[in-house]
This record gives structure tokens, C-alpha cells and sequence, in this order.
């Protein structure tokens, strides 16, 4: 039980620590400054959409800002973007007014931060990310799905052997899958 309500900061900085050394970088990042866990951050959702706000306007001195800054982790901006293409590709996405090529939003966010110390690795999963076939991205839907159970059982909305029980079912998906935020979400989850 007490395994799945540690911080939720010490589990971003081993998935962001093994995603950058899965993706080419070798820094291991420290935890973003997180009040919620990361499917309900402000944080990166509003950098995020204020990037997209700036690509799509194509202010270049708010794009660099932007990409300027460590806070929030440029990987989990860019994670951000690509689980919203994930969603339009699969379509889970709610209808919006506008729609965005968030595929391309995410290379340019990639492009954006370059090859900063703290955007170390973004622009390999991006690249990863965005050759992904619809298995690997209904692979990525229910690792998201499994983690947001996790993420549940730390608010104490679900319990914990059913959150582990939802991660543990995920092992094909992670064993096949590719090295992203969910995927080593999940495996630190299960080895804790």
C-alpha cells in the first residue's frame, strides 16, 4: 500500500532520468516542481498550450521563451503534445473548435528546445514517438489508462492492489512496447 503513495516527484526522476538515457541523453533530470501528478499538471499543460499558442502564431520570441526554460521538463511538454496526437489518432479526442496537428507541434517543440542540457533526449521521442503504427499507439492508450489508475490509488480513489493489479496486466504492453513516460512509469511502479 504505501509503495503507490510515495511522492509522485520521486517516480518523474527515475522515468526521466531512464528516458533520457534510453533516448541518447545521459543527464538524469531532477523532479519538475509538480503540485498534482503529471496527467494533471497546470504546469506542463500550460506550457504546453502556450507553445502551441506561440507555433500557431508564429511568435518567435514566445517560442524561444518558451523553450528557454527548464520548468516545466521539456520531455513532459513534449509527452503533452504527443498524447494529444495520440488521442486525435485514436480518436479519443473531445472535439475541439480548432484543430491541431499536434504531431508537428511536437517536432517544433523538439526543434525549439534543441540540444539544451534539459531538453536532453526530446527530440529522439519525439522522432520515436511520431513513427509509432495505431498498435504502438493502442499500446500507449492503455499504459495511459493503467497509469492514471496508479495516479488514482495516490488520492486514495481506487486501492492500491487494484492499481498494481491494472500495472502488472501492462508487462506485455511495456516488454513490446517502447521506452516512453508511460512504459517507465510502469516499470518503476512495478518495482517498487
Amino acid at each position: 500500500m504505501a509503495a503507490l503513495r510515495r511522492p509522485i516527484a520521486g517516480a518523474l526522476t527515475f522515468v526521466l532520468g531512464a528516458l533520457a538515457a534510453t533516448t541518447g541523453g545521459a543527464v538524469a533530470r531532477a523532479a519538475p516542481d509538480l503540485a498534482r501528478p503529471v496527467d494533471e499538471s497546470p504546469n506542463v499543460r500550460a506550457a504546453a498550450d502556450a507553445f502551441v499558442t506561440a507555433w500557431r502564431a508564429g511568435d518567435t520570441a514566445a517560442i524561444a521563451a518558451l523553450a528557454a526554460r527548464s520548468v516545466p521538463d521539456p520531455m513532459l511538454v513534449a509527452h503533452s503534445l504527443l498524447e494529444r496526437h495520440r488521442a486525435v489518432a485514436l480518436d479519443r479526442a473531445p472535439p475541439t473548435a480548432e484543430t491541431t496537428p499536434w504531431l508537428e507541434a511536437a517536432r517544433a517543440w523538439a526543434a525549439a528546445v534543441g540540444e539544451a542540457p534539459a531538453a536532453e533526449g526530446v527530440a529522439g521521442y519525439v522522432a520515436r514517438y511520431g513513427a509509432f503504427g495505431p498498435e504502438d499507439l493502442r499500446r500507449e492508450a492503455r499504459l495511459t489508462e493503467a497509469v492514471r489508475l496508479s495516479l488514482r490509488a495516490e488520492t486514495g480513489e481506487v486501492g492500491p492492489d487494484e492499481a498494481l493489479a491494472a500495472l502488472r496486466a501492462r508487462a506485455d504492453d511495456v516488454a513490446r512496447g517502447h521506452a516512453t513516460v508511460r512504459a517507465w512509469y510502469v516499470r518503476y511502479q512495478e518495482g517498487r
